[in-house]
């Protein structure tokens, strides 16, 4: 592959993502994390009397957590491009990296804490059998 291909491609993608609001992408990510919470979900449910799925309820909040940020921060219309692109990039990252990473942490504890109980366990049994 030529050099300079990947050196404009990498220039593009470092600009790309050095334009991306990420006050808003972090904080729209924790944001939807609480709200996704137990409590909050079933408070939300109770005063709506809607359940939705989470990807929907997470697109709701982004939404109108962009809208909000629009408002407060006083951008021009010239800046909500990159505000709506902000947006998909914490919806893509989110659900993809941050959700993804976690669900495979999660397995790998359960894995390895399954194994150490089961040796833990057959070390308890095992200790019966080796008595003189």
């Amino acid at each position: 592959m030529n050099v300079t291909i990947i050196i404009t491609i990498w220039n593009q993608l470092s600009s790309y993502v050095n334009e991306l609001d990420w006050t808003y992408i972090i904080t729209f990510i924790i944001i939807a994390y609480g709200c996704n919470h137990h409590k909050v979900k079933g408070g939300i449910k109770k005063i709506t009397c809607i359940s939705s799925k989470t990807k929907y309820r997470v697109a709701i909040i982004g939404l109108l957590y962009g809208i909000a940020i629009y408002f407060i921060r006083g951008y021009q219309l010239n800046q909500i491009e990159c505000l709506f692109q902000s947006f998909v990039f914490a919806l893509v990252f989110h659900k993809l990296i941050l959700e993804g990473l976690t669900t495979y942490i999660g397995k790998k504890l359960r894995i390895n804490s399954v194994i150490e109980k089961e040796a833990s366990t057959r070390g308890y049994y095992d200790r019966f059998h080796d008595m003189p």
